[in-house]
């Protein structure tokens, strides 16, 4: 019995990390990925703007012209893949954080403010939302960056003004709930004002549904830039997008459709895996 025993406790601690790996698979390729983007440049002997067209469209290593020197092969100027892929997810990365924190305090901040005070600052903002709400996303975008011209701060500029009206009508909901609850009504009788009740009493009670907001925003904003980049309206070249990559490749996805494939299956992993971990979120703070 004692080896039995003994045995089966292994396989259990082995059961148990399974589950725990498997729960979490995809927030550990998404660490992965970030972590590859932020270090893999300094690890690689490429340098994704430099242009050589004596090795032009290298076929990858896996193919039988492929070389290890270029792993994920060349682009039509010579360019490696590889480091441009890696770069262009520090860029989708920084987008996706961006949007998510500029339109996460704008909505959260106007929702906030309607939810508490209600009355006529709940119908103005609310008439806000509705506007916002009745704007296509993509055709405004698309709009401004014709307009004011393509670049980093324009793309994350016009994004961040656009998504926050998740923020914005969650937290209004809460708020509005919360405002007669019995620790706002404590910390009024302390004589707290009203920007400390919402900033200490609050805010704290939305911090969770705000990241999971967060987490969705982020993934639609790397949607969006790459479309805006696909279209050659967001990051402008040479500057590594991979968005930008996909509409470069696909003047050559006849001969070499890896410049096509490989960074349409790295948008399309690193756009599942914010998902996936904003569906975790919720689905553990519904256990709580």
């Amino acid at each position: 019995m004692s080896a039995t025993m003994t045995g089966a406790t292994p396989t259990g601690k082995f059961g148990q990390l399974r589950r725990v790996l498997g729960r979490n698979t995809f927030l550990i390729v998404l660490a992965v990925l970030i972590l590859a983007a932020i270090i893999g440049p300094w690890l690689l002997n490429a340098d994704p703007y430099t242009q050589n067209l004596l090795t032009r469209l290298q076929e990858p290593v896996w193919t039988e012209d492929g070389t290890w020197k270029h792993v994920f092969g060349t682009d039509q100027l010579g360019r490696d893949v590889l480091a441009r892929m890696l770069y262009g997810i520090r860029i989708s990365a920084l987008i996706g954080v961006s949007v998510a924190l500029m339109g996460g305090v704008i909505g959260t901040t106007l929702g906030v403010l309607a939810g508490y005070f209600g009355g006529v600052t709940d119908r103005i903002i609310s008439f806000l939302i509705t506007a916002r709400l009745s704007l296509p996303i993509i055709l405004v975008a698309l709009a401004v960056v014709s307009m004011f011209g393509a670049s980093l701060l324009i793309v994350v500029m016009v994004l961040g003004l656009l998504q926050w009206e998740r923020y914005a009508l969650v937290s209004r909901t809460m708020a509005a709930s919360l405002r007669n609850a019995e620790f706002v009504t404590a910390s009024r009788i302390q004589g707290c004002s009203h920007w400390q009740i919402m900033w200490h009493d609050i805010l704290p009670n939305l911090f969770t549904n705000l990241v999971i907001i967060g987490t969705i925003d982020a993934a639609m904003a790397i949607t969006l830039e790459a479309s805006l980049s696909f279209l050659g309206l967001g990051v402008p070249p040479p500057m590594p997008s991979l968005g930008l990559m996909i509409s470069e490749g696909k003047e050559n996805i006849l001969f070499q459709p890896s410049l096509v494939v490989i960074p349409s299956v790295m948008l399309f992993l690193l756009v599942l895996c914010v998902n996936r971990c904003g569906e975790y979120l919720r689905a553990s703070q519904a256990k709580e």
